[in-house]
């Protein structure tokens, strides 16, 4: 059992963490792939492998710069990945500059999660951002194993596609 100094303590630090993994990769997405970019943003995407679904084999940076060369292709699956560990995190200023170079650059982005039952907007954050005002997040008793976590794509106030979050379990 921690304190709750400790605990302040392990929560900035993981903050500070995340923001340095995302600032990096950013700064690298901002750079075209240069490879000079790429050492830092793998190194600090270490921690979050698993967060962002991936299966760690031997090595953790090979990992991570595979990760980081298939966002730069496009791929939408990785891109689903990244943006919704930012917005799961809270990380909305670089969700919106990081989506910025994904394949979603000019779509409405909207996380939900679905059940037999309910629907459940998890994130509206761009939504919001598009309408320019607070859309009521609406939420549902917790869900369970039958819970599906979905990034939904919107063009032209229809949904184009839904990419399940692959999770690491």
């Amino acid at each position: 059992m921690s304190d709750g100094m400790t605990d302040l303590a392990h929560s900035t630090r993981d903050h500070l963490s995340r923001e340095q993994f995302l600032k990096a990769l950013l700064d690298h997405m901002g750079s075209g792939g240069q490879t000079s970019t790429e050492e830092e943003a793998a190194n600090s995407a270490i921690p979050y492998l698993g967060s962002l679904g991936l299966t760690v084999a031997e090595d953790p940076v090979r990992t991570a710069r595979s990760f980081i060369r298939i966002l730069l292709v496009g791929n939408k699956d990785a891109w689903v990945r990244l943006l919704a560990f930012t917005l799961s995190n809270d990380q909305t200023w670089y969700f919106d500059r990081l989506k910025s170079f994904s394949p979603f650059k000019d779509q409405i982005l909207l996380w939900v999660r679905r059940s037999l039952r309910r629907l459940e907007i998890v994130s509206a954050h761009d939504l919001e951002k598009f309408l320019d005002s607070r859309a009521e997040t609406h939420h549902a008793p917790v869900l369970g194993e039958s819970a599906v976590d979905q990034l939904l794509v919107l063009s032209a106030c229809q949904i184009s596609s839904a990419h399940e979050i692959k999770r690491k379990p």
